[in-house]
């Protein structure tokens, strides 16, 4: 399955080539320029699975004469290397790649932080890689992150990490990263029973197939929380989280509010709940509305400044658990803005029976 790309007025099949940074108001990619320009996976727990990838821009030349070489830390294991050249608007504008997908080794317990370095030809780039290991708690919530933000196809500046990473230290969770490769499903082989909450967001929402989408229902109808981060900024996220979504009450609407630049919401507009405990400011860019289709089987968060029908987060009543319809896509930008980390933390670590 070809991933579809981002809905952009700067650049066109952002995903499928891989240039997010200038989506983001970045420059145009240099030789060797890293995307994301580290991997530092913060704190994680023995035995969680943690991925991710990193995509190496050189001479397209280079890498028609060469192949890539990858020499990793002892604690990462690369999953796969590939090599190619990618075209924007012709030849000259071409640009050689190269992708290292990895997965990083949580059998012990520790501080790890070395280089992986790729070699081709004559250039030597080093890719910095960072996570600290922890024992794992059972009193911890488990959150599971689908697709996994330390990728190649996400920023070239990881520091856009850093709130995020802040977030799974404060609350004490034990996070695990799965990244969406080839043309697996989203859940593949995944027991969802093991994790209080699901994160989806990306590609994690767009390669949902039919079985994946029924394990979700019946997760959240057993007590579990779903986070849907979908908007019409990234094509294909809506339609495919309504389907998880609208036998539950609650519709995501494609489409985004015309208004330019961050969208603040505050009181009246963010409801007292213990969700949005110590939350007063939220910040949303190019967010897609959800709307109520049944009153009793819905929660809303956060409305529209806008528009009284409809609503930046709402909550659908799935069983004995919920399926949060959050109305961003690229969640850990989002995240760093505002309270947002607040709103975020507190949908990560409350039950929903507590709610």
């Amino acid at each position: 399955m070809t991933p579809r790309p981002f809905r952009t007025n700067l650049v066109a099949g952002i995903l499928a080539g891989g240039i997010l940074a200038l989506a983001m108001g970045g420059s145009s990619i240099a030789k060797d320029e890293l995307q994301p320009d580290r991997l530092n996976f913060g704190v994680v727990h023995l035995g969680a699975r943690v991925q991710g990838s990193v995509r190496a821009f050189v001479d397209p030349k280079e890498i028609a004469a060469s192949k890539v070489k990858v020499v990793a830390p002892d604690f990462v294991t690369v999953d796969s290397v590939n090599q190619g050249v990618q075209e924007y608007g012709g030849a000259r504008n071409a640009r050689g790649y190269c992708d290292i997908a990895i997965t990083v080794d949580t059998r012990n317990v520790g501080k790890f932080s070395m280089p992986m370095v790729m070699s081709l030809g004559e250039h030597r780039i080093e890719v910095p890689v960072s996570a600290e290991v922890r024992p794992r708690n059972k009193a911890q919530a488990r959150v599971l992150v689908v697709d996994t933000p330390f990728q190649r196809f996400s920023t070239n500046d990881a520091s856009l990490f850093d709130p995020w990473l802040k977030l799974v230290e404060r609350g004490g969770f034990d996070v695990e990263y799965r990244e969406i490769r080839l043309a697996d499903s989203a859940l593949k082989g995944i027991d969802l029973a093991q994790f209080d909450s699901i994160l989806l967001g990306e590609l994690g929402i767009i390669r949902l197939d039919s079985d994946d989408i029924a394990a979700l229902r019946r997760y959240a109808e057993n007590g579990g929380r779903v986070i849907l981060t979908a908007n019409h900024f990234f094509m294909g996220t809506v339609p495919k989280a309504n389907k998880v979504l609208l036998q539950y009450g609650l519709e995501i609407q494609d489409t985004e509010n015309p208004v330019q630049g961050a969208i603040e919401v505050r009181a009246p507009h963010i409801i007292p709940c213990p969700l949005t405990d110590g939350v007063t400011l939220l910040s949303f860019h190019r967010p897609s509305p959800a709307v109520v289709i049944d009153q009793d089987r819905t929660m809303v968060l956060v409305g529209s400044p806008n528009k009284a029908d409809e609503h930046y987060v709402a909550i659908a009543l799935a069983g004995k658990g919920q399926i949060v319809s959050l109305g961003v896509s690229l969640w850990w930008s989002w995240v760093g803005k505002a309270d947002n980390a607040i709103l975020l933390e507190n949908l990560l670590r409350r039950k929903p029976r507590a709610d």
